[in-house]
């Protein structure tokens, strides 16, 4: 492990190609992520709304809902 920290602070070039990498790979790994943790799923709900002006809410449950 020494000797890579080594390598790397000799070589500035491979250091910086290192850390161009690891952000690609990161950005990449990223955007499939939001696949894996957030998967479609299809929601059977229907919604319905019914104007019913000047109902009260128990009009609307007796005369609409039931």
């Amino acid at each position: 492990m020494i000797r890579l920290i080594e390598g790397l602070l000799a070589n500035r070039v491979a250091a910086n190609l290192l850390m161009v990498f690891l952000l690609v790979a990161g950005f990449f790994s990223l955007t499939a992520l939001n696949v894996r943790i957030f998967p479609q799923i299809e929601t059977r709900q229907i919604s319905i709304t019914v104007p019913y002006p000047g109902a009260t809410p128990e009009d609307v449950e007796n005369s609409i809902v039931l």
